[in-house]
C-alpha cells in the first residue's frame, strides 16, 4: 500500500470511528484501536525490507552497537507515542502521563553509555 493509499483509508476510518462516537456507539474508543492496528499492519510490511539493509550497513562492532542504540531510541519513542495517543484517546490521561515518563526514562537508560563516552571524550580533550 502506498502512503496516499493509507492515508485516504485512515481519514475513512476516523470519519466512521467518529460518526460511531456520535450515535452513541460504545465500541467506537475499541473499533479506533482495530483500525489504528490495522492501519500499521498494512503500513509497516514494506519496511520488513529495510532490515537486511541496515544489518548490511554495519562496517565495525562501534558503529553496529550505535546505530543498534539508535534504532532502540527511536522504536522507544515511537511506541510510546502510540500507546500514549491510544491511552489520552480512551480518556486515560494519568496512565498516558505515566508512559511518557517511563519511556523518557527508558530512552535515557539507553543512550546513557554514549552520553557517558562523550563526556569522556570532552574531558580527556580539556586536559
Amino acid at each position: 500500500m502506498t502512503a496516499y493509499t493509507l492515508c485516504g483509508v485512515a481519514v475513512l476510518l476516523a470519519v466512521v470511528a467518529f460518526s460511531l462516537r456520535e450515535f452513541g456507539y460504545r465500541g467506537a474508543p475499541l473499533f479506533g484501536l482495530l483500525c489504528a492496528i490495522s492501519l500499521l499492519s498494512a503500513g509497516l510490511a514494506p519496511l520488513r525490507e529495510l532490515f537486511p539493509v541496515l544489518s548490511k550497513l554495519s562496517v565495525t562492532e562501534e558503529v553496529a552497537e550505535a546505530a543498534s542504540a539508535a534504532l532502540r531510541i527511536v522504536g522507544v519513542g515511537y511506541v510510546s507515542m502510540i500507546a500514549t495517543d491510544i491511552c489520552r484517546d480512551l480518556g486515560e490521561v494519568g496512565i498516558a502521563r505515566a508512559v511518557v515518563l517511563l519511556s523518557r526514562l527508558s530512552i535515557l537508560a539507553l543512550a546513557y553509555p554514549f552520553i557517558e563516552r562523550i563526556l569522556a571524550v570532552g574531558y580527556s580533550l580539556l586536559q
